[in-house]
């Protein structure tokens, strides 16, 4: 009888499946961790172009602000325009750059305690917009907005070109995602600290003159001149041969008006009109602006530096002054015709003015004294009824000009000179922004 025969323990199986199991966990425990280290990285790497981004974007915003600013009127500490206006304080463009009057050389305008720190006019994004602080010889001030948070700012410095040209000088402006990281000296670029990020980037910027060619007479007439009066015309300039007036049509001038050459000149030939400068006449409204301006009427009129009036026709002496107080070295552009109805002084021997009327001039009240150009685009510039006006400068008639009264037309080629030299629009220099120092 056989015995019966009793298994054995089975071989344990599973052992190789639990090695794979183990083996695939520790794979994929590896791909989560690089998953995650490349999730932190490109958090970081986003976190920095962001901030690299935002401080870029800063410093773009200090470049054109810097530009538009040196384009404006007066302001105040917090660099924006007093309210009512107030002529002890300076524009933008006076208290950070100065013009030589002789080369119109541009260089900008040291702290006055030392004479060598550079002013950094400075703003703080307060997100609704920027909060500025325009100082003069001082540290800027900012308001840093409450509530926590690392707002962006800029500082902006100015810097004289090499070799310097007349009207040329660099606006460079800093950015940071952080205030703290720009207010530094302008010799000091901005630095990102502790995560901050920080860019310079500046641009070139050249003076568009409100007066590219000054004219060469007292008084300018593209058509015929008719003076009744005792109208006094007078040009001592060597320079421009003492013409007193340079007409394109015919001049029929009264016995009476007084014209003041040069020494031992005679009167007669002081006057230019048909016979010796008929290209005057021969050219179009529109280039006879453009041989004064150098742009066209469209141009010169929405240029970044004009301030345009209306509503002059009966009425113009407090616009006109009002506008004059509140933004040196700025051209005025009147829509329509022109009168100045009561006695008022516009402009000054160092600050003249440019202004240009598409009408009309009338020039009514008993005493006006205007510093600088005055252009009337009008077919007739009709002057009856001058009273004591007295134009320091010269004068321009788009088309005929007649007047009456006693008015002065004196050419001072030092005024001209300074309205060729130190007023217009600072613009771009194409070609010349640049990221590196």
């Amino acid at each position: 009888m056989k015995k019966p025969r009793h298994p054995g323990p089975s071989p344990q199986r599973g052992a190789a499946a639990l090695i794979v199991v183990l083996l695939l966990f520790f794979i994929i425990s590896l791909v989560a961790a690089y998953a995650g280290r490349n999730l932190i990285f490109e958090q970081r790497t986003s976190t920095n172009q962001y901030r690299a981004t935002q401080a870029f974007e800063a410093a773009e915003a200090g470049l054109e602000w810097a530009v538009a600013m040196l384009n404006g009127g007066r302001v105040t500490a917090d660099c924006i325009p007093p309210d009512p206006v107030d002529v002890a304080q300076p524009s933008f463009r006076q208290r950070y750059v100065a013009i030589d009057e002789a080369s119109g050389n541009v260089t900008p305008v040291p702290w006055a305690a030392d004479g060598v720190t550079a002013e950094r006019p400075s703003c703080v994004q307060n997100g609704a917009g920027w909060n500025c602080s325009c100082p003069v010889g001082a540290v800027p001030t900012p308001e840093i907005p409450a509530g926590g948070g690392v707002p962006p700012g800029f500082r902006v410095c100015f810097e004289a070109v090499d070799p310097p040209q007349p009207g040329v000088v660099r606006v460079v402006s800093t950015g940071g995602t952080s205030f703290d990281d720009v207010d530094r000296p302008c010799e000091e670029r901005g630095e990102g600290t502790g995560g901050a990020a920080a860019a310079t980037v500046s641009v070139v910027v050249a003076l568009s003159s409100a007066l590219a060619t000054p004219p060469s007479a007292a008084l300018t007439v593209r058509g015929d001149m008719t003076v009744n009066s005792r109208i006094q015309l007078r040009n001592r300039d060597r320079a421009t041969n003492g013409i007193t007036a340079n007409v394109g049509g015919v001049a029929t001038i009264a016995p009476i008006a007084e014209l003041i050459t040069l020494p031992g000149t005679p009167v007669e030939a002081s006057i230019l009109d048909q016979g010796n400068d008929a290209s005057l006449s021969g050219l179009a409204p529109a280039q006879m602006f453009a041989s004064l301006f150098r742009m066209a009427t469209e141009n010169f009129k929405y240029q970044p530096a004009v301030v345009r009036l209306d509503g002059c026709a009966v009425a113009c002496s407090d616009k006109l002054s009002n506008a004059l107080q509140a933004h040196p070295g700025r051209m005025i552009w009147v829509d329509g015709d022109m009168t100045v109805e009561s006695n008022v002084s516009l402009g000054s021997a160092l600050e003249p003015v440019v202004i240009v009327a598409t009408g009309n001039v009338k020039l009514e009240a008993a005493s006006v004294r205007v510093y600088g150009l005055i252009y009337s685009q009008a077919a007739d510039w009709d002057n009856d009824g001058l009273g004591d006006v007295w134009v320091q400068g010269a004068a321009v008639a788009e088309g005929n000009f007649s007047g009456d009264g006693t008015p002065k037309i004196w050419y001072e080629p030092a005024i001209l000179n300074r309205l060729k030299l130190n007023t217009g629009s600072f613009v771009r220099v194409p070609g010349s922004w640049r990221d590196f120092p």
